[in-house]
């Protein structure tokens, strides 16, 4: 009996460092992101977002800029729906060109109906958002239209302007009705005041069709009028 119970716990205690081993053996691709979110009060329970974005891939040095404008209407204290549109650009170099980088354009749309209710300082939220194709897609041909699921909780620590937060969120294809990607996200929001603040955030990103996963690292910026 004790052996038995000893060789449980140490199933129990290897499988995070399995896990992690498993993590680390299969190949990763790394994203460096900084971004800025604008929220402007446009009148009662109707604001307006704009949010430019700047990403980098060290390891194919491919960068990305991209603007986002979008709309949302809060129905209720814990109901929302809204609306966005994304145009960005893609400039990689070619090695082997000597036209130097070359930049590809492409577009976004999408409609979310959003939800969370505050207890205490602990909040709890959903998102389901319907879009033309997904933040991976830049990758490959698969411009296919997703529906994405977003499930999270944020705390509001008491006598410090930080507030944490996790989420996770998976996709899936409508052409197929397959999950083929998740995100999970791990973050913290620092409040300057009450119009300012800044945001470290970390997610891991799988894509279930094949092997490669991404790491990826995002300082934002946020100002609320």
């Amino acid at each position: 009996m004790i052996m038995n119970k000893f060789l449980a716990a140490a199933t129990l205690c290897c499988l995070p460092l399995t896990a992690t081993v498993n993590l680390f053996s299969q190949d990763s691709d790394y994203s460096l992101r900084t971004s800025a979110n604008i929220k402007v009060k446009l009148i009662k329970k109707l604001k307006l977002d704009i949010s430019p974005e700047f990403r980098y891939d060290p390891g194919t040095g491919a960068s990305t800029l991209m603007a986002t404008t979008g709309l949302d209407y809060r129905v209720v204290s814990w109901l929302s729906f809204g609306a966005s549109y994304r145009l960005e650009g893609e400039s990689q170099t070619d090695a082997e060109s000597s036209a130097g980088a070359a930049i590809d354009y492409s577009n976004r749309f999408a409609f979310d109906a959003a939800t969370k209710i505050r207890m205490g300082r602990l909040t709890p939220k959903a998102r389901l958002r319907f879009s033309n194709f997904t933040d991976f897609d830049n990758e490959t041909d698969d411009r296919t239209n997703y529906l994405r699921y977003r499930l999270g909780v944020d705390y509001d620590i008491k006598g410090i302007p930080l507030k944490p937060y996790v989420n996770v969120e998976f996709y899936q294809k409508m052409s197929s009705g397959l999950f083929s990607k998740a995100r999970y996200t791990l973050g913290a929001e620092y409040a300057l005041n009450k119009h300012h603040a800044l945001s470290l955030i970390y997610s891991y990103a799988d894509k279930f069709s094949n092997l490669t996963r991404y790491h990826i690292a995002e300082l934002a910026y946020s100002l609320k009028f």
